[in-house]
């Protein structure tokens, strides 16, 4: 596997083994990581923070590059690196890593019983363990309120943490300036161990995920109806349009606003937030001053707006297994499964217009051309054999 970073790299939070900023992508120096001579692998989550680096393997270890004034970097020391180095996992004692998250000068991971871990800047008690201590190693959040249920999901914000454990049941700590740790109360002190967000809003609908806002005092949840929640408060609009005043309990967003899609998945990011609908349609709502949304613009919208992708002018070259979201106005080209015969099936679905759609091997012969009418709930669908293709849509 390789990975590939660019943009600023003041701190060698790239990992290409200069402090140099890229404008193009450059490759990620994962030499340590092949000299192990084991089948490692980097899997595909990566959590990046500010001017650090986090990334796991399919070991179940960590590995992270980049600043490390306050320890984040887990190594034991304040030693930054250029290139990705072994996190100190000797606290775990042998337990793999399942899923890790950076934030503002701390990492924070989940091993495969349950147990969260974090190292770093523990200054808003992000690290859940009863103090507002620092440590260069990975320390055990203090789960004891959970009583024998284990963690299965969760998510880092810059004051605050979400955790979701395997019964459903939705826990914070740090910061409740604003109600961010959905309890109907606000706190001018750390909370520093988990307590309960008080889910009776939801009505018994379970808990699919649960996302920190990046910057700021707002939380947000997506329950397995497809429905989003939100509480505390957002300069940045990131709670949708019933801003006014804060919000200490979990508040529902009006699923007519995604003109009636169920979520599939959510992001809350510094100044925006993003979700994923059950039609693979991509929404956007906060700041856009960056252009964040994706849209052509810099203009902001407290009201979920659906990111356009433009319609590629030229043959896009994909790998089959890499295909994942190829979207034009509301086209959607992904992977169904695998046959028995090693076939790759593709589903092409288009809403608003008949695509023509060209598949072409690397040395220019055109394998078939699928030209029909699509309808969202059953599409094109194509047969491929394994290997690498050309995808035109237009």
């Amino acid at each position: 596997s390789r990975l590939w970073g660019w943009g600023n790299n003041e701190y060698g939070q790239i990992g290409d083994g200069t402090a140099e900023n890229h404008s193009t992508p450059v490759a990620v120096d994962l030499s340590s990581l092949h000299s192990l001579n084991d089948p490692a692998e980097i899997v595909s989550v990566v959590a990046m923070s500010y001017y650090h680096s986090l990334a796991l393997d399919s070991l179940g270890r960590v590995w992270s590059w980049g600043d490390n004034s306050s320890g984040q970097l887990g190594y034991g020391d304040t030693q930054g690196s250029v290139v990705p180095r072994l996190v100190d996992l000797s606290p775990l004692n042998g337990k793999k890593v399942i899923t890790v998250k950076s934030g503002n000068n701390v990492g924070m991971a989940l091993d495969e019983d349950g147990q969260l871990w974090a190292w770093g800047n523990n200054y808003h008690g992000l690290f859940g363990n009863g103090s507002t201590n620092s440590s260069y190693l990975p320390t055990p959040t203090d789960l004891s309120a959970l009583g024998n249920n284990k963690v299965v999901d969760f998510d880092m914000g810059e004051t605050h943490v979400l955790a979701l454990d395997d019964t459903g049941q939705v826990w914070a700590w740090g910061t409740n300036y604003l109600g961010e740790l959905g309890n109907g109360t606000t706190s001018s002190t750390f909370v520093l161990s988990p307590i309960a967000v008080d889910l009776t809003p939801l009505a018994g609908v379970a808990v699919r995920s649960v996302s920190a806002c990046k910057y700021g005092y707002c939380s947000l949840l997506l329950d397995e109806s497809g429905d989003i929640w939100a509480w505390g408060r957002d300069n940045y609009q990131r709670l949708g349009p019933f801003e006014a005043g804060n919000k200490l309990l979990p508040t529902k967003v009006d699923n007519t606003i995604f003109a009636g899609s169920k979520m599939r998945s959510i992001e809350a990011g510094y100044i925006h937030a993003l979700a994923l609908s059950d039609t693979n349609q991509l929404w956007a709502w906060g700041e856009n001053i960056f252009g964040q949304f994706g849209n052509g613009t810099t203009a902001s919208s407290y009201t979920p707006i659906p990111v356009r992708f433009p319609v590629p002018s030229a043959p896009v070259p994909i790998g089959v297994l890499a295909i994942r979201e190829l979207m034009a106005p509301e086209v959607f080209i992904a992977p169904l499964e695998i046959t028995d015969e090693g076939d790759y099936v593709i589903r092409i679905d288009s809403e608003d217009f008949t695509p023509v759609v060209s598949i072409t091997t690397p040395d220019g012969r055109k394998l078939r051309s699928v030209d029909g009418a699509c309808a969202k709930t059953s599409g094109i669908i194509v047969h491929l054999p394994k290997g690498q293709f050309q995808l035109l849509v237009e």
